[in-house]
């Protein structure tokens, strides 16, 4: 009897190993198949097939109900189609599952700051920024709210935190270089304004716009 109790013992144990073995295999096996759709449809975004896109991050979420990410890359298509509540909505679920999602912060106040609701925008960047110190996207889009709030001096810190974690950074460059110019230091605003057409020279116009109408 004791023998058959331990033959039991070892046969329900071994059972059981091998149930958690095939749960984690299928889980591994989700998220691989998610990680597939998204960076799928990451792809088809940057070649402009939004329909495609979306559907392989419909996928890949269906795939793995857990994929943070895949609702994030999802909010910014939404964004770019101007389904700003929708995308509000995806990034909410890629918090819910990822509280420490510095790139769903920034993306939502992205959103925050198209609705005008710069306030809740400041806050998202403050999370993404304490989350994540190296993102300077984050900086410089609150340098762009804080100019907004009539910060010009906020503005120009968080330009300057942008570009010494990316000093290749043009969009920030042209953003120091306005708040320069607004304070009248239109030598550095110069200076600025021509190394962020160096890194992008899509700049061009938008700089002599600015240089001859100071806006």
């Amino acid at each position: 009897n004791m023998r058959a109790s331990i033959f039991c013992k070892f046969i329900v144990s071994a059972l059981f190993y091998v149930l958690i073995s095939i749960t984690g295999s299928a889980q591994i096996s989700r998220e691989a198949t998610s990680n597939s759709y998204l960076e799928r449809g990451i792809k088809w975004m940057s070649k402009g097939e939004t329909d495609r896109a979306k559907s392989d991050f419909d996928l890949a979420i269906a795939s793995n109900p857990k994929a943070d990410v895949a609702y994030c890359q999802r909010g910014i298509l939404k964004r770019t189609q101007g389904e700003l509540a929708s995308a509000i909505s995806d990034f909410e679920h890629a918090l819910k599952i990822n509280p420490q999602s510095a790139d769903a912060y920034n993306n939502r106040a992205a959103v925050f700051y198209l609705q005008k609701k710069y306030d809740e925008a400041i806050q998202d960047l403050n999370l993404s920024i304490t989350l994540n110190p190296r993102l300077a996207m984050a900086y410089n889009d609150r340098g762009v709210i804080r100019h907004l709030k009539n910060d010009v001096a906020g503005a120009l810190s968080d330009y300057d935190h942008a570009l010494k974690i990316d000093p290749k950074f043009a969009r920030a460059y042209l953003n120091r270089g306005i708040a320069r110019l607004e304070q009248e230091n239109r030598k550095e605003a110069e200076k600025d304004f021509a190394i962020s057409v160096k890194l992008r020279p899509d700049f061009k116009s938008r700089v002599e716009q600015i240089l001859k109408t100071g806006k």
